[in-house]
């Protein structure tokens, strides 16, 4: 599962790169699936529009699943490399 968490948080650059107006939406949704205290229900109006698929939506709920048992700290540690990883060279000013 770790792997798929890196894969996902990987590919923010790329996603902020070729859709700049899609940054903003992806910020909310990775809050969102990293805040153990959002409701699944919540989590769902958030990313329904990219969840079309049964099984894309099926694995989006088992990466929130996930976060959700996480511990407090690594939750943070997710939020302080995606600032990393938005600040650096390779993302900003896109």
């Amino acid at each position: 599962m770790k792997l798929v968490i890196v894969f996902m948080l990987a590919i923010i650059p790329v996603y902020c790169r070729t859709n700049s107006s899609g940054c903003n939406a992806l910020d909310d949704a990775i809050a969102k699936t990293i805040n153990s205290s959002v409701s699944m229900e919540e989590y769902h109006e958030t990313v329904q529009k990219y969840t079309f698929l049964p099984y894309i939506r099926r694995t989006m709920e088992k990466f929130k699943e996930c976060f959700a048992k996480q511990s407090n700290e690594t939750q943070h540690n997710v939020f302080v490399m995606e600032f990393a990883i938005y600040n650096s060279d390779k993302c900003s000013g896109y």
